[in-house]
């Protein structure tokens, strides 16, 4: 018997499927350690900057995802018409949720990331919660949208880490307290910025040739699968050894170590993976994928839990 296709599943369920919850973590990892960063303060917002933070943060991965979505619409047909039988279905091309939905959903979701940011910036007192909120909006359309297109124009991958890795714990922290940067947090997020630069260049392997095709530059289309490859792993270990060298230093607090065991662990794994991620190997590159997400993701949510737990020096 044929397994059911997601064209024809309930709309809460092709909406659910639209929405990619497997790669919220890349958002909501760093979301909840600049939440945790905070609670140390005792003039942090603990309930309502809580809660106006978790929504803000879910409104974000809504954003980005269905933005991108309409964005890409063009390059993921050609994906699917290349390799049939090679990738998930798509949103759009596949007929899961209408372009019109999509982008009407997208548009829905900025402006609760503004009013979220209005009502925890008029609760606060503070600016920050709004600023910020208009600024990842604007990140995130840069990213994939005219007139910038970043993610069509070699800028996508460091637009990704800068927002990911500097942008969200900071902007997440806003919505409690806003986080002073300086000493060991710029530590923190410099190692978070090049965990996340691994992610980012690591997610165009597996649409690197509908991604030529379709005239995006990236970091796969620009050099190689093999040389992605191998600067993932670099960003991972420069991400590492920044976290450890600051660590010997005294700038970050013993709790470092956990984090850094997680990295190096499932690092490994992704090295040892990489070999066979080459072009048009999906499982393969799948599977070199999530052994470098739970080194990125693991030690981000290690480092969040940590924190609440024991605190971290200002």
């Amino acid at each position: 018997m044929p397994s059911p296709r997601i064209q024809d599943a309930p709309l809460p369920q092709r909406w659910l499927y639209a929405m990619k919850p497997a790669s919220w973590p890349k958002i909501l990892a760093p979301a909840v350690l600049g939440i945790c960063l905070t609670l140390g303060h005792p003039e942090a917002h603990l309930g309502i900057g809580l809660l106006l933070g978790t929504l803000h943060a879910l409104a974000t991965v809504a954003f980005l995802v269905t933005t991108n979505d309409w964005a890409d619409q063009r390059v993921d047909a050609i994906k699917r018409r290349r390799f049939p039988d090679g990738c998930s279905p798509k949103t759009i091309p596949d007929g899961i949720v209408p372009a019109r939905a999509l982008g009407v959903a997208s548009l829905i979701c900025a402006g609760l990331m503004i009013a979220l940011g209005a009502i925890a910036g008029y609760r606060h007192q503070s600016l920050q919660p709004l600023l910020f909120s208009v600024l990842g909006i604007f990140a995130l359309g840069a990213y994939s949208l005219p007139p910038f297109k970043l993610n069509y124009r070699g800028g996508g991958e460091l637009l990704e880490a800068a927002g990911v890795g500097l942008g969200m714990p900071i902007a997440a922290a806003s919505f409690l307290y806003p986080l002073p940067l300086q000493g060991p947090l710029l530590w923190l997020l410099a190692g978070l910025f090049f965990t996340s630069l691994a992610s980012a260049i690591a997610s165009g392997l597996s649409d690197e040739e509908s991604d030529r095709e379709g005239g995006k530059r990236t970091f796969t289309t620009a050099l190689g699968n093999t040389a992605a490859r191998n600067l993932s792993l670099a960003s991972l270990a420069l991400g590492g050894a920044i976290w450890f060298a600051a660590h010997l230093d005294g700038a970050l607090p013993r709790i470092t170590a956990v984090p850094l065991v997680l990295l190096l662990l499932f690092g490994l794994q992704a090295h040892s993976r990489s070999a066979a991620a080459i072009t048009g190997a999906f499982s393969a590159q799948a599977s070199f994928k999530q052994a470098l997400h739970r080194a990125i993701w693991g030690s981000t949510f290690a480092w969040a839990l940590l924190i609440a737990l024991t605190g971290f020096p200002s």
